[in-house]
């Protein structure tokens, strides 16, 4: 993944050759992560759309390709009918009618909040954020609030984190919400996650995300976020308060590479 809007996703063979998407093209344009698993390459957008891409080499000179892709939303009949709700206003009334002048000022402020904490003048395209309690008029001493989205594959099966960090105009970051789920690769729904991580850990950062096997200090059925350097329990659902206070868009995880004998 990149923080290019143009090509948010390139595929590398080292020595082998580059695939790049068109630009804007979809769904590319609309992957906010991706993750390896099982031999396939899988990507989630904001709406929590699965997709999955094909991936073939070059006979010749060994390149890789995206061949085709798959999507899949999980949206039940309310949401359809709520959608088609939703088509029938909009047939009446055009959406930038409903936007009042002072949202759109407050979505504004946010997005360059945003863009000036991750320091590039490119708005992550995985990030939704917002102003704490919308309703009331915007002030500058007002929290900003971002939701992530992460995929992490464990042990043959897929997981989203969705995750709710509060950013107070002063004082540390700190998560205020987090969803775990696991999607069943066979039919593409997203089912909340009760029972543990199966004694796996997660290691959580917007640059790079890894599941391992719990061991030494190393607790299981826990997720860490590197950013702020608070752990959350999957089975009692409980957050340790924040240690540290780095930005999110630079920090990620390091591992050492595994030993093969």
């Amino acid at each position: 993944m990149t923080n290019d809007w143009n090509y948010p996703i390139i595929l590398v063979r080292p020595g082998k050759g580059v695939w790049l998407p068109e630009p804007h093209a979809a769904p590319f344009v609309d992957i906010i992560d991706i993750v390896f698993l099982g031999g396939k390459l899988y990507g989630i957008t904001q709406a929590e759309d699965l997709v999955s891409l094909d991936i073939a080499f070059d006979d010749n000179n060994g390149a890789p390709d995206v061949t085709g892709f798959h999507a899949w939303s999980d949206i039940d009949e309310d949401d359809h009918n709520h959608e088609a709700e939703n088509n029938d206003a909009n047939n009446n009334d055009h959406c930038h009618d409903k936007v009042s002048t002072e949202e759109e000022d407050n979505n504004m402020r946010a997005t360059k909040e945003v863009t000036v904490k991750t320091g590039d003048d490119m708005l992550s395209e995985g990030i939704t954020t917002y102003w704490e309690d919308d309703d009331v008029p915007y002030e500058p001493s007002k929290d900003l609030v971002a939701v992530i989205w992460y995929l992490v594959g464990s042990c043959g099966k897929l997981f989203m984190v969705k995750r709710q960090l509060q950013c107070p105009s002063y004082g540390t970051a700190f998560t205020c919400k987090v969803a775990v789920l696991e999607v069943n690769l066979g039919t593409c729904a997203w089912a909340p996650v009760s029972g543990g991580l199966d004694g796996q850990t997660f290691f959580i950062s917007e640059r790079f995300c890894k599941s391992i096997a719990a061991h030494g200090d190393i607790e299981g059925d826990t997720i860490y976020f590197a950013d702020t350097g608070e752990t959350f329990d999957v089975m009692s659902r409980t957050l340790s308060p924040p240690q540290r206070d780095i930005d999110h868009g630079r920090s990620m995880w390091i591992f050492s590479p595994a030993l093969v004998v």
